[in-house]
């Protein structure tokens, strides 16, 4: 028994030292994020069912709102205090990336693995990594490139149907697919 309160002070000490550091971390399951970028991809799905599996993650429901009340999202500082409207405000795109951002954060300041902690390290400055490249391509990059495919070792309708699923703007695949390629062989 005198076990049992030895740690139950200590987790009362480590909650404390958090709370007063401003970095409490609650373990975050993964898997909620998984769920909320399953319904959020289903057109049968409704934002009641996404709203409450949000609900079921204190940290992230709280990010959220925090997220919603943000300038860029809240110009006119109409105060959101709901998980519900917080997800209408921020959409369905910007939660899913909430989603997985809170829960590698979390997992690369959970203290009980520090295999654990490496491997969200690593997949977060991977992340960072092909989100940078992402807005520089998409923002400053886009005239320089053109699309390639390897015809013969994959099919070219395989390779157009990757580049559709990156995310791209439709200005930024006319670009890729034919414009670049037209402006450098003086076919426009």
């Amino acid at each position: 028994m005198q076990e049992f309160e030895a740690q139950t002070r200590a987790f009362a000490a480590q909650i404390e030292r958090e709370l007063e550091s401003g970095q409490l971390n609650f373990p975050t399951s993964m898997d909620v994020s998984l769920r909320i970028k399953k319904l959020a991809d289903d057109p049968e799905s409704s934002i009641d069912d996404i709203v409450a599996v949000v609900r079921t993650e204190p940290v992230l429901s709280a990010k959220t709102i925090r997220m919603s009340n943000a300038m860029l999202l809240n110009p006119y500082g109409a105060h959101i205090t709901s998980v519900n409207n917080a997800v209408k405000r921020i959409g369905l795109a910007a939660l899913r990336c909430l989603a997985f951002a809170v829960a590698a954060e979390q997992l690369t300041q959970d203290k009980r693995s520090k295999e654990l902690q490496g491997i969200a390290s690593a997949l977060w400055r991977h992340s960072v990594d092909i989100a940078s490249w992402s807005y520089a391509f998409a923002h400053h990059l886009r005239e320089q490139f053109l699309f390639g495919s390897s015809y013969t070792f994959r099919p070219i309708g395989q390779s157009i149907e990757d580049f559709l699923h990156l995310g791209f703007k439709d200005e930024v695949l006319d670009d890729l697919f034919y414009g670049n390629a037209a402006r450098l062989f003086g076919l426009k």
